[in-house]
């Protein structure tokens, strides 16, 4: 096949191309449902959560990325008129990272 030939692929190629998807849509739910994840699932589901909101202000959308083991949060958020600044977070107290002469 030449790589500079721009006819449609045809035969095998496009049948892989067709199935590689749900090839891999059929792999990740057979991990999924596999002894390991069932385990760590049911060892992890007798832990009590609590789900915490977190933002920044009324108007900001607010993603956290990260999280220690201690609590510290790390993540972005837009501010009312659309300026991406980073964050960290700890008990409720929030730490706003600009870079100075970020371009963001």
């Amino acid at each position: 096949m030449n790589p500079n030939d721009s006819r449609p692929i045809k035969g095998r190629s496009l049948r892989l191309a067709k199935s590689l998807p749900l090839c891999l849509f059929t792999v990740a739910l057979l991990a999924s449902r596999s002894p390991a994840a069932e385990n760590s699932h049911s060892a992890t589901a007798s832990n009590a959560y609590t789900f915490t909101p977190i933002s920044l202000c009324a108007s900001c959308s607010t993603l956290p990325i990260g999280i220690t083991a201690n609590g510290l949060i790390s993540g972005l958020y837009f501010d009312a008129i659309g300026n991406l600044h980073a964050f960290v977070a700890r008990n409720g107290n929030y730490l706003t990272v600009d870079v100075p002469g970020a371009l963001f």
